[in-house]
């Protein structure tokens, strides 16, 4: 057997050893990276609704080509929380596709908040082998103004629908009013147009399907109560006149006769 000289046997003992530490000290590193480089992505939209809530859209994404499932959500806006939409979307339980695979929610709350954020962590993996990836966003913004307003009364529905300030680009919106009971309304309302009412008159069950635009839809319930029953007229009015009149008549006329008969008796006794 061919024995190495003693110089060799130690070089190849110290590189031995010098491939074991680098190892042992790239392993946790390279773990470190890992954990640092792979999170959720979660990125959002938001937009002003005709109504003069606020839409935001949210959307979970991972850079892992395996599935992964939901563990934890946490929705959250000021000073008004509000749910998802749908709310079987994001959830506990739900899977994350890999692959470049996302999900997405809305989350319709009122034009006054001023903040909103969404956390989502989810599970990757199986048995022992299982790593849990988090991801958050958050952001600010400013109050929504509404494009028209809606009140009742009991005569109706009314409607005012602002006229767009004035702007280097014409922007002109579709507006159409669908009531249960009575005639569609359909109008445009644009770039510098003065604001437009419009009445639905009031009835027992009344709804109003309203469309804005291309993509916005809301449904009204009239709820108010009913005007005042006033007094009833025509031939019944008359007939009431008619018959306090004639009262008026037999009363004077049993006056004059009691009248001329204290006189008549007067004039006998003397």
């Amino acid at each position: 057997m061919k024995r190495f000289p003693t110089y060799a046997r130690r070089a190849l003992s110290v590189a031995l050893a010098t491939g074991a530490a680098m190892l042992a000290l790239a392993t946790p590193a390279q773990a470190s990276a890992r954990s640092e480089v792979e999170h959720l992505t979660i990125t959002h939209s938001t937009v002003c609704l005709p109504n003069g809530q606020r839409q935001v859209t949210w959307t979970v994404a991972t850079e892992r080509d395996d599935d992964g499932t939901i563990s934890a959500v946490t929705l959250h806006s000021t000073p008004t929380d509000a749910p998802f939409v749908d709310g079987n979307i994001i959830k506990v339980g739900q899977t994350l596709p890999g692959h470049g695979g996302s999900l997405s929610d809305k989350q319709v709350m009122p034009g006054t908040n001023t903040s909103a954020s969404l956390e989502v962590s989810a599970k990757f993996g199986s048995g022992e082998f299982i790593e849990t990836i988090s991801g958050s966003d958050a952001f600010e913004f400013g109050a929504c103004t509404p494009l028209y307003t809606v009140s009742q009364d009991c005569n109706g529905i009314t409607f005012v629908f602002k006229g767009l300030p004035p702007g280097e680009l014409k922007i002109t919106n579709h507006v159409t009013l669908h009531p249960s009971v009575g005639t569609d309304q359909a109008f445009d309302i644009g770039t510098g147009d003065p604001d437009k009412t419009v009445t639905i008159p009031g009835a027992p069950g009344l709804t109003v399907d309203l469309s804005y635009g291309d993509n916005f839809k809301a449904s009204y319930a009239f709820t108010h109560d009913p005007c005042p029953t006033l007094p009833k007229t025509g031939s019944n009015l008359g007939g009431t006149i008619g018959a306090g009149i004639g009262l008026v008549v037999v009363g004077a006329g049993l006056l004059v006769l009691v009248v001329f008969m204290r006189r008549r008796r007067s004039a006998t006794q003397a």
